[in-house]
This record gives C-alpha cells, sequence and structure tokens, in this order.
C-alpha cells in the first residue's frame, strides 16, 4: 500500500537568514506542512541571494524548536575540508578515521546530528580521547 504523500517546505538559507528562517519553519509547521527540505551552500550563487547559513548548525535549531522531520541537501567534496564527511555507513567513517591517523592528525572531532545517534554513540562514544592513537598502532 502506497504512502500517503507529505507536503514538505525548502527551507531556503539564500533567501533567509539563520533568525528568519526558523521563524519561517515555525510557521511551516504551523500552517500544517509534513517536513522540510534545507539546502546547504558554501556560498550565495546570485547577487540577489544575500545568505548562505551553514545548513549542518541551523538544523539543530530548527529540529529543537519543532517537531518536523528535516531533509538536507549537501554535496560535501570540493567545497569543504576533507575533515567534513557525511554517511550513515560507521564502517565508512572508521576507515576515513584510521586514514586520518595515518596521515597524523591527532585530533578528530566527530559529529552526528539528527535521530536515532545510539548506534553512532555505541560506536564512537567511549574513544573520545584516546581513538587516534591505537588506530596509528601506537600502544594504548
Amino acid at each position: 500500500m502506497a504512502l500517503p504523500p507529505r507536503i514538505g517546505f525548502h527551507a531556503s538559507h539564500e533567501q533567509f537568514s539563520p533568525s528568519e528562517l526558523l521563524a519561517v519553519a515555525r510557521a511551516a509547521e504551523q500552517t500544517g506542512f509534513d517536513c522540510a527540505m534545507s539546502s546547504d551552500h558554501f556560498r550565495p550563487w546570485g547577487l540577489a541571494q544575500g545568505h548562505s547559513g551553514f545548513a549542518w548548525s541551523w538544523l539543530g535549531a530548527a529540529m529543537a524548536t519543532t517537531r518536523l522531520p528535516f531533509l538536507v541537501i549537501s554535496a560535501p567534496g570540493y567545497r569543504y575540508h576533507p575533515a567534513i564527511w557525511i554517511s550513515s555507513d560507521l564502517g565508512w567513517h572508521a576507515a576515513r578515521i584510521a586514514e586520518l591517523a595515518e596521515l597524523g592528525f591527532d585530533e578528530i572531532q566527530l559529529h552526528q546530528v539528527g535521530r536515532n545517534q545510539q548506534a553512532f554513540i555505541d560506536a564512537f562514544g567511549g574513544a573520545r580521547a584516546a581513538c587516534a592513537a591505537p588506530l596509528r598502532g601506537e600502544p594504548e
């Protein structure tokens, strides 16, 4: 059986400042929208677009103040430092951490955004301070 369609709105960081966009998200929820989509752009791509809020930080505020589920469109790669990676595959993240440790990074910050964080916490939460040394083959 097909699920009923959900009607969402686009939280456009290019059009609104972060605080204005948060007010728009609250209004969208009160109006009856089912979800929201947010784009993540490094900078506005046109002269008429004066804003470029960092979607990942803004999503924390939006999800804390509304009950809407949010989707984010993000294309890391050419525009993000390689330390910012997005994936739901914990094994992939572990391999990237090992790779950074081999390159000599001794401090790596891990962030997981959104709901259902328990798997991420179980995998990485207890190894905050000492994760790099074992990955480099050093004694713990």
